[in-house]
């Protein structure tokens, strides 16, 4: 019984635990990486092209910090994946794997709250911590837009004017303005 439980365990983490999806939709039209676009955060916060270079290198040092972090983290899974059919390991063994892939996520969220606190720390220093504020309670309201958009309530913003990351993308086009159900 022991055993199923932490097998289950390690399987429920394992499977929280992946990595993030890749951004949805096409590349933009300027053959730019997705990543390199960050033209509507520079408008919000008012930043410049060196001050987003600043806030893009707290990340590539995050990914740089993290790098044996999550090879460490992958090979500690395989392990764990490799132990639990085998019964040849004791259920001391299989929680002691899962105690370290749970110190090594905790430590990696760790990192990662610290390389957010410090491009906070960066925008807050540079006099935009108000805008800054004003884009937190914005994205706060993403859920309720979409549920708004959903029932017609309001209109995407013009796909032209916003650029290509605004609006439906190409494969829900043909259904924008479309209602469903009885009429």
């Amino acid at each position: 019984m022991r055993r199923v439980l932490i097998s289950t365990l390690a399987v429920a983490g394992l499977l929280l635990a992946q990595g993030t999806p890749a951004p949805f939709g096409p590349p933009p039209p300027d053959g730019q990486p997705r990543a390199a676009r960050f033209d509507g955060l520079k408008q919000a916060l008012g930043l410049t092209d060196d001050q987003l270079e600043q806030l893009r290198n707290v990340r590539v040092q995050l990914r740089e910090q993290l790098q044996p972090k999550f090879e460490q983290l992958r090979q500690l899974r395989q392990q764990l994946g490799d132990s639990i059919g085998n019964s040849a390991v004791t259920d001391a063994e299989l929680g002691a794997l899962v105690r370290q892939i749970n110190q090594l996520e905790a430590e990696i969220r760790q990192t990662h709250e610290a390389a957010d606190a410090q491009a906070v720390a960066l925008v807050q220093g540079w006099g935009l911590g108000a805008k800054l504020a004003e884009l937190q309670k914005a994205a706060e309201l993403i859920p309720a837009v979409g549920q708004a958009r959903a029932l017609g309530l309001i209109s995407p913003p013009d796909r032209d004017a916003q650029g290509p990351q605004a609006g439906p993308g190409p494969g829900l086009q043909m259904f924008h303005g479309m209602r469903f159900g009885r009429r």
